[in-house]
């Protein structure tokens, strides 16, 4: 019986073993590799680094290859399913460096993201999380080439990515002219590192 949750979290990690496997002819850096995702992608991103029970490894693949990423984006995260895949119950040490963006109206509540996010901390990883005031499940989405949210969780990400040596030079955002202004604040963010 295929377990769905379970074969999703092995098809990541083993997308970032192709990557590193076949980083020569792709043009990959293995050492800056972004895992990125929404909702149960988000979920999907985040299990990558911090999911490592021995099920969850596709053993067709080359185990020996880190499947762990460089640093994970989460936009609205679902971190809600059961712990053994939820890496909001999988915290440890030595972690990547994460960002996380949520909705002030999403259905997973602030404080749930705020708590992996204060979990992140006090395990020494870097973390940080940002809420979109007034904003509903995927608000960050770029579908739409209008919206505010998504120029700002990109230029977020890429300082981010910056700060922690996956990216370098300065950002190169166009932001089309006479986006709305959007309010948002940083969750936590003198803990952040």
């Amino acid at each position: 019986k295929i377990q769905v949750p379970l074969e999703c979290v092995k098809d990541a990690k083993s997308a970032i073993r192709f990557l590193r496997k076949n980083s020569e002819r792709l043009k990959v850096e293995t050492d800056r590799i972004v895992a990125a995702g929404a909702s149960a992608g988000g979920q999907l991103a985040a299990a990558t680094a911090m999911i490592t029970a021995k099920e969850v490894n596709d053993d067709s693949y080359d185990l020996a290859i880190s499947c762990v990423p460089n640093a994970v984006a989460g936009y609205n995260p679902w971190l809600r399913c059961q712990p053994e895949l939820n890496p909001a119950d999988n915290v440890v040490p030595d972690l990547p460096p994460t960002i996380c963006f949520l909705g002030s109206k999403d259905p997973l509540p602030v404080p749930e993201l705020g708590a992996f996010h204060e979990k992140m901390l006090a395990a020494g990883n870097a973390s940080e999380v940002y809420v979109g005031i007034g904003a509903g499940h995927g608000f960050c989405n770029g579908r739409n080439p209008q919206n505010p949210y998504f120029y700002w969780s990109i230029e977020l990400v890429d300082r981010f990515l910056t700060k922690h040596g996956i990216l370098t030079g300065e950002p190169n955002i166009q932001r089309p002219e006479g986006l709305p202004a959007i309010e948002t604040e940083a969750y936590a963010a003198e803990g952040s590192k």
